[in-house]
């Protein structure tokens, strides 16, 4: 039992952590351009919302190839590993940990709105 109540408690913190998270949004991204509107457990999934103002164009959207966009994705939890202490790494494990996939919505850019999901 033990292990189980670890888990059920490391995942209430995690959940704590996302709600704390979307409290600080709106989260400034691409120096100014945009902003992260929302952060939200939905569906299992860990979903980010994001909007651009209407001349940025997000490289993300024109990749048109799931490999690449989930290559991107992982490369931008290496930068976050480069800012000091592994956060990509500790988040990247909490998402395996509790089954979660990760989420990516842009509501407004220059190239539209885009959706994308990946998961182990």
């Amino acid at each position: 039992m033990k292990p189980t109540m670890e888990k059920a408690s490391q995942h209430s913190e995690f959940l704590r952590m996302v709600d704390q998270a979307n409290k600080k949004c709106p989260i400034p991204v691409a120096m100014g351009k945009g902003a992260v509107t929302h952060i939200k457990l939905e569906d299992g999934y860990l979903t980010y919302y994001l909007s651009y103002s209407s001349d940025f164009f997000n490289v993300i959207s024109r990749l048109n190839n799931d490999t690449k966009v989930k290559e991107g994705l992982l490369m931008c939890f290496l930068c976050v590993n480069g800012q000091g202490n592994n956060q990509g790494n500790l988040l990247m494990d909490l998402l395996i940990r509790f089954n979660y996939g990760l989420r990516v919505v842009i509501t407004e850019s220059a190239t539209g709105r885009f959706d994308f999901k990946a998961s182990c």
